[in-house]
């Protein structure tokens, strides 16, 4: 560059802190064994939901903390994994070709970061094809017991 000209680049906060915290969760889950792709194996592993909700809160815990986590769907009774909840929750809607897969909350005592609740995000997505296998299959069994 001559002595003339000037680099008049501006930064743009937002998106710098996006890119930002998803450095960190890709760092994070990189660090963990590439814990997406040991989550979606294990979780194909069974197709009892509730077994499923388990496996899927015992990965989740290892890189977000929180107090509890329940599932509550529609014909099934609600799975809750821990003691209390707290003050603090996010849910998400579980649906897959508009099949309701039900709803996950996680609670804790202290806010959830962004990052965390990207972290949660991206392990969901690893939640919906186990899920939706094991209700199919459930549905499949009550049918052949009717049939």
């Amino acid at each position: 560059m001559s002595g003339n000209e000037r680099n008049d680049t501006t930064i743009d906060f937002n998106k710098a802190k996006i890119v930002s915290t998803y450095r960190d969760l890709n760092k994070s889950i990189s660090d963990n064994n590439d814990i997406i792709s040991r989550l979606t194996r294990r979780l194909q592993t069974t197709l009892d939901c509730s077994d499923i909700i388990h496996m899927f809160a015992s990965e989740v815990q290892t890189l977000v903390s929180f107090d509890q986590m329940k599932h509550e769907a529609s014909n099934q009774s609600p799975i809750t994994i821990g003691d209390k909840s707290g003050v603090h929750s996010c849910q998400y809607n579980l649906t897959m070709d508009e099949t309701e897969l039900g709803a996950i909350t996680f609670s804790r005592k202290k806010r959830f970061l962004e990052e965390e609740l990207s972290i949660i995000e991206r392990l969901a997505s690893t939640l919906v094809f186990p899920l939706r296998n094991a209700k199919l299959y459930q549905a499949a069994l009550q049918s052949a017991l009717r049939d």
